[in-house]
């Protein structure tokens, strides 16, 4: 994002560049709730409704029914009541989910999960993971000229909805209030492959 070659040019004339590096270390959310799913099926309209609790019904119903369970959206009514936490973590579409709306469709009754907090510890969407460099190039008056980050963001075993977004929209913030001439940020997500088994003879 942003302008790389006005940011190169910018830094060729500082007087002074300034740089710090960040390790914005993984966290677990552990909200006070640990996510929950009851899901009931009404055979005769054919209408879902599923209570869970979530951070953005429209973020969890539209791509839980349309992508997930192949219905159509207005066939699945979603409640969210009391969140008790969540912190971004429960902005998403977790499989649980699906899972107690299909059961509860086939089998034509209730069907409830509940994770336990060492289930959350888990398999919850953890955050952060980022490690940064800031450049910060000043004119002999201290003046902010450009800005140059470069982030690494550990994206984690599966790819969420979400996990791209966090690392590289918030990258809008990173000037803050202050005035600088140009900013470039260049934001790379990791994944690491799980080493191939070796072969037996």
């Amino acid at each position: 994002m942003g302008d790389v070659k006005a940011t190169d040019a910018a830094f060729s004339r500082a007087a002074r560049v300034v740089t710090l590096e960040l390790v914005n270390n993984r966290v677990v959310v552990n909200s006070m709730e640990p996510r929950n799913a009851i899901a009931d099926f009404d055979p005769a309209s054919g209408r879902s409704t599923l209570y869970t609790a979530t951070q953005g019904p429209h973020f969890v119903r539209d791509p839980l029914a349309e992508a997930a369970l192949k219905i159509p959206k207005e066939m699945l009514r979603l409640i969210t009541p009391n969140v008790g936490g969540g912190f971004g973590m429960k902005a998403f579409v977790y499989p649980e989910q699906a899972l107690v709306v299909w059961a509860s469709r086939k089998l034509a009754r209730a069907v409830k999960w509940q994770e336990d907090r060492s289930e959350g510890f888990v398999s919850d969407n953890q955050g952060r993971d980022h490690s940064t460099r800031a450049e910060l190039a000043l004119d002999e008056n201290g003046r902010f000229l450009g800005l140059r980050v470069s982030i690494l963001a550990n994206l984690g075993a599966y790819l969420s909805p979400f996990g791209c977004f966090v690392p590289t929209r918030s990258t809008d913030l990173v000037s803050g209030l202050y005035s600088i001439e140009t900013i470039h940020i260049n934001v790379k997500g990791v994944a690491r492959r799980r080493a191939a088994r070796p072969r037996s003879r």
